[in-house]
């Protein structure tokens, strides 16, 4: 089953929404369920979003902002030496479980990383220590870990990392 990548439209945000309950079921992300799914689906700074698509079904995410989470960012402005306002974070990634392994969150990945350097701007982004498929797709694509920090999730407590995506131009 062939599956494309290409930028979210507003007609996706539904079956985007059905995608991450299903995501949510399965594996646990997000964290807590969002009182609102679509809006946690278009996060503050929003730049632009991505979806993959096979058989005219989403099975896959990605959100591109330029709203960068205080707590990650002296670790990312420390590692890259740039500034705030040259930074642009990964966020809302999620691929249907059953299609995981087809390269689809790379995909995605790669397409929120380039829209990021044709702009001048560095990918970051964090994710919590269960998020081990997660953490395997970056660092197997060249992201680096720049630093962890003990955190709490909605009462439970686990280790957010922070990664920062390869040089501007480098494969990955």
């Amino acid at each position: 089953m062939h599956a494309i990548v290409r930028a979210r439209e507003p007609a996706d945000l539904e079956p985007c929404v059905r995608l991450l309950e299903a995501v949510q079921r399965a594996d646990g992300y997000p964290g807590r369920w969002p009182e609102d799914p679509a809006t946690f689906l278009r996060p503050s700074g929003l730049l632009a979003a991505w979806v993959a698509v096979a058989d005219d079904a989403v099975v896959g995410h990605v959100a591109l902002r330029d709203h960068i989470p205080g707590h990650g960012l002296p670790y990312w402005t420390d590692a890259t030496g740039l500034a705030q306002d040259e930074l642009a974070c990964v966020s809302r990634l999620f691929v249907r479980p059953d299609r995981r392994g087809d390269g689809l969150g790379g995909a995605l990945l790669d397409a929120a990383r380039a829209r990021a350097e044709r702009a001048d701007l560095r990918s970051v982004l964090d994710v919590v220590d269960t998020g081990g498929e997660a953490i395997a797709l970056y660092e197997r694509r060249g992201w680096r870990r720049v630093g962890s920090v003990p955190w709490d999730a909605w009462g439970e407590k686990t280790t957010l990392h922070y990664y920062v995506s390869p040089e501007p131009g480098a494969p990955g």
